[in-house]
């Protein structure tokens, strides 16, 4: 069975948002976009993630459109190469309870693969469902 490698699964290129920029312009973004997490960056370099749950929590917490993305976005930013394995990263997200995991080969940005990506990969189902059963 062939290895599924996540350079196989970025389908476009990453989108990003500065540190700067408010929490208005991220919803926004991740809204025209039509995507679930945005990378936020500091000029090339990856500073943190974005995710439409990381806005809904600061919007239940009553924090203002206007306060800026570095308030509220994760720092703490989980990431793989793109030549990791698939089954890996859907091990990484699995254990970490994340649904997107950020591709960086030698410290640039290539890509962001989501779990949807993952599942919608026949053979990487298939070799999941074996792992799994494998374990029992």
């Amino acid at each position: 069975m062939k290895v599924l490698k996540i350079n196989e699964l970025i389908k476009k290129e990453p989108i990003t948002i500065s540190n700067h920029e408010t929490i208005l312009d991220a919803t926004m973004k991740l809204r025209d976009e039509s995507v679930g997490l945005l990378v936020v960056t500091e000029g090339d370099k990856v500073v943190g993630v974005l995710s439409e749950r990381d806005i809904i929590d600061a919007v239940a917490s009553r924090i203002k459109l206007n306060d800026k993305v570095e308030n509220i976005s994760t720092k703490n930013v989980i990431s793989v190469t793109s030549h990791a394995d698939a089954i890996d990263a859907a091990a990484i997200m699995h254990n970490n309870k994340i649904r997107h995991v950020i591709v960086i080969d030698d410290g640039y940005l290539k890509g962001v693969v989501s779990i949807r990506d993952l599942l919608g990969e026949r053979e990487l189902l298939r070799s999941l469902v074996d792992s799994r059963e494998s374990w029992l």
